[in-house]
C-alpha cells in the first residue's frame, strides 16, 4: 500500500517540507506457495517468490537486475558517445502474525549505476572522457505492530540504513556514504467512543563519510584550467543525534474530526530545537465524500554537505515551510478513489548558495497551484 501526500501530513512524519511518501508491506499470509518471473528485453529479469511456513508466518523473496549494460557493451561499445544504465535491487522479507502481533523483519538491497563516456579535452588513452555515477541503498529493520490491551495500541519500527554514493570523472571523485539508525515508537490510546490519542518518540543517529579529490580553486581567479590544476584530496566525517516527540488527538464531533497534533525536536550537530503545530479538520459529507482543511508548520534540518565546516555553513537553522491545503476526496467504487487538492506554501529560511559563507538562511520562496490524483485501491 502506497499513501502518498503532498502537504499537511500527520505529526508523525518530520524532516519534510514537501510531501511524504508512506509505503506499507503486506501483512497478510498467503495461503500457498507462488512464484511471479518476468523477462522483459532487452531491459531486465525478475522473480518473486512467496511461501507460508505455517499459519502464523511466512516469507517472500526478490531480485530483479537490468542487463541493458551487456547489449550496449557488446553491439555499441565502438560508439564514440556511450551511456550505460544498470539498477539492480532485492528484498527478503519474514512475517509473523498470531491474535494482537504481528512482526516483520525485512531487508532490502538497491544498486543503480550510469557510465558516460564521450570524446573531449582531458581524453584517457581511449580517447573518451569517463564520468561514473553509482547509488547503493541497503536497508534492513523491524516492524513490531502489539495490540496491548482493549484500548492501547504500539508499533515500533527500529531499523538501520545504509547509503553510499559515488561519482567519477576521470581522475576526480566523490564519495559519500554512512549508516543511519533509527527508532521509531507509536503508541495509541482510544479515550473514548468519539476520542483517541496518538504520540510518539523518534531517535536517529546518522554517520556520514565523505572523500573527494577534486582540482584545487583558487577564489581569486577568474579564469582557471581545470586540467592544469593542482589536484586536492580532503575527507571529513559527520554525525548528528536527532530526537523528536510528537503528539496529535483525533476528536469527532458528528460528520467532523478535528485533529490538532504538535511536533517537537532537537538536532544536535546545528544544536537547534523546534516547535511545528499543525491542524486538520476532515468534513464526513456522505459514505464516499470527504472534504477536508489543513495548516501547519513543517521543518527540515540542514543537510551534511550544507553544515560541513569546509564545504558548507555551520551555522545554517531550519528551513521551515507553512502549509494551507483544502481537498476534496471522493470513493468512486470499490477500487477507484479521487482527490482533488488546492495549495499555498509559504517557506521561509530556505538554504540557498552565498558567496561569501557558500550557504545561508535567507532565501523565501512561496508555491501554489492544484493537484488531481487517481488511485487504484
Amino acid at each position: 500500500e502506497v499513501d502518498f501526500s503532498t502537504g499537511g501530513f500527520s505529526s508523525r512524519y518530520g524532516e519534510a517540507t514537501g510531501g511524504i511518501i508512506s509505503i506499507q508491506t503486506k501483512k497478510n499470509i498467503p495461503d500457498k506457495a507462488s512464484i511471479d518471473a518476468r523477462i522483459n528485453l532487452p531491459l531486465y529479469s525478475s522473480v518473486f517468490y512467496e511461501a507460508p511456513l505455517n499459519k502464523n508466518s511466512a516469507f517472500s523473496v526478490s531480485y530483479r537486475r537490468s542487463y541493458i549494460d551487456f547489449f550496449v557493451r557488446r553491439f555499441l561499445d565502438e560508439q564514440k558517445f556511450l551511456v550505460i544504465p544498470t539498477f539492480t535491487d532485492a528484498h527478503l522479507q519474514y512475517l509473523y502474525k498470531k491474535d494482537s502481533t504481528s512482526l516483520k523483519a525485512t531487508t532490502v538491497y538497491s544498486r543503480d549505476t550510469l557510465e558516460l563516456a564521450f570524446p573531449g579535452d582531458g581524453a584517457d588513452e581511449d580517447g573518451k572522457i569517463e564520468f561514473d555515477i553509482a547509488t547503493e541503498f541497503f536497508v534492513s529493520g523491524l516492524d513490531v505492530e502489539k495490540k496491548i490491551s482493549t484500548d492501547w495500541k504500539m508499533r515500533a519500527s527500529p531499523h538501520i540504513i545504509n547509503t553510499s554514493v559515488f561519482n567519477n570523472f576521470q581522475n576526480n571523485y566523490v564519495k559519500i556514504w554512512g549508516p543511519s539508525f533509527r527508532t521509531p515508537f507509536t503508541f495509541q490510546k482510544r479515550l473514548s467512543r468519539s476520542e483517541k490519542i496518538k504520540f510518539g518518540l523518534d531517535f536517529q543517529y546518522d554517520y556520514v563519510k565523505v572523500d573527494i579529490k577534486v582540482p584545487r580553486i583558487r577564489r581569486d581567479s577568474a579564469f582557471q584550467d581545470f586540467e592544469e590544476g593542482s589536484l586536492e584530496k580532503v575527507q571529513t566525517t559527520y554525525e548528528e543525534q536527532e530526537y523528536a516527540v510528537w503528539s496529535q488527538i483525533d476528536h469527532k464531533i458528528g460528520s467532523l474530526i478535528l485533529t490538532p497534533g504538535l511536533r517537537a525536536y532537537y538536532f544536535s550537530k546545528i544544536d537547534s530545537f523546534g516547535i511545528d503545530p499543525r491542524f486538520t479538520v476532515v468534513w464526513g459529507f456522505s459514505k464516499s465524500t470527504e472534504f477536508k482543511a489543513s495548516v501547519g508548520k513543517f521543518s527540515k534540518s540542514p543537510s551534511p554537505q550544507e553544515i560541513d565546516p569546509t564545504f558548507g555553513n555551520p551555522n545554517l537553522n531550519f528551513e521551515n515551510s507553512y502549509h494551507y491545503i483544502g481537498g476534496w476526496y471522493e470513493k468512486w467504487s470499490q477500487f477507484w478513489q479521487s482527490e482533488v487538492q488546492l495549495y499555498f506554501k509559504s517557506n521561509k529560511n530556505v538554504i540557498s548558495s552565498d558567496k561569501e559563507v557558500r550557504y545561508n538562511n535567507s532565501s523565501l520562496l512561496q508555491r501554489y497551484g492544484f493537484e488531481f490524483f487517481l488511485r487504484r485501491l
